[in-house]
């Protein structure tokens, strides 16, 4: 951690107490076992919204991080989308349960790996920086799931899956092969306005994990709650069409149709799993603010964020 040499090296020092004293409010005012988490939460903000105030710098190394000099990164997304859709094919087929892995490789193909995918086979993905790509690629992942997903209703049921998980195969190696024709790319943006944005987005991703982790699984099994009417008409979507109430809400009705049938999952395991994909929110807001804080401050997108 460096800072421009006009500021004192005491302050980070001084703020330390002063922001314990001062979250210890926090302690006195709530009587639950929650105030720990959130008075630890609360140090956390302070210690980091004076150290992005005061312009500091986070160093960061990537000395430790395995460099695969013949296969690129983006292939390895191509080889996992690959596999996690022919493992969740040959277990359909077998009629198999493949228990939480099931969930997490559906989890994968429906809502991010698949988007991946699509962009690069577009040729547009080496326009992105790589934390926009992740966004995208949910995005993109969400929109493709939900299309293929609302033509699959014209086939019937046992057909569905199949069809859905042969298009991401398909992709998946469309996007190799794109891989292996380009060389070379355009130099990409950065992710960060700062280093220490990467600190930033942590600490609001830790918040919202901590949200989650109190609320969940316990909601997702309240009844007359958005959640559960989602779950339902996600259900009736895919079994009968025809008794489906036209709704807002239809590609997230038919993206999570999907994911359900492709994991077979409870109730609760489901509702939580799906939750995850909230913690895109915070990166979809830096991406969103930083190119017009930047210009102005690059402390701004980092404080925006929090």
């Amino acid at each position: 951690m460096k800072k421009d040499a006009r500021s004192s090296l005491n302050y980070p020092i001084i703020v330390v107490p002063l922001a314990i004293e001062f979250s210890c409010i926090t302690l006195w005012l709530m009587d639950s076992w929650i105030k720990y988490p959130l008075f630890i939460l609360e140090v956390m903000t302070i210690i980091l919204l004076f150290l992005i105030v005061n312009n500091y710098e986070l160093k960061i190394s990537m000395r430790w991080a395995v460099k695969l000099k013949n296969i690129p990164a983006g292939m390895m997304i191509d080889l996992t989308l690959i596999f996690s859709s022919l493992t969740l094919l040959i277990a359909h087929i077998l009629q198999a349960s493949l228990g939480l892995t099931q969930l997490i490789l559906s989890l994968l193909c429906t809502s991010l790996l698949s988007g991946y995918a699509l962009l690069h086979t577009l040729g547009i993905r080496q326009y992105f920086s790589t934390l926009e790509t992740v966004v995208l690629s949910y995005v993109a992942s969400y929109i493709l799931t939900a299309f293929t997903t609302f033509a699959a209703l014209l086939l019937p049921e046992a057909m569905r899956i199949s069809l859905i998980l042969s298009i991401f195969l398909g992709l998946g190696i469309s996007s190799i092969l794109k891989h292996r024709k380009s060389k070379t790319h355009p130099t990409r943006r950065r992710s960060f306005a700062k280093n220490i944005d990467l600190l930033a987005i942590t600490l609001a991703l830790v918040f919202y994990t901590l949200s989650f982790c109190f609320i969940y699984p316990g909601f997702a099994l309240l009844p007359g709650t958005d959640i559960s009417r989602h779950y339902a008409s996600s259900i009736v979507l895919w079994r009968t069409p025809s008794l489906y109430v036209g709704s807002v809400y239809l590609f997230a009705h038919l993206h999570e149709a999907m994911f359900i049938n492709l994991s077979n999952p409870s109730v609760a395991l489901a509702q939580t799993s799906l939750l995850t994909l909230n913690l895109m929110l915070p990166l979809a807001f830096y991406i969103m603010t930083k190119p017009y804080l930047e210009r102005i401050d690059p402390r701004l997108p980092s404080l925006a964020t929090i």
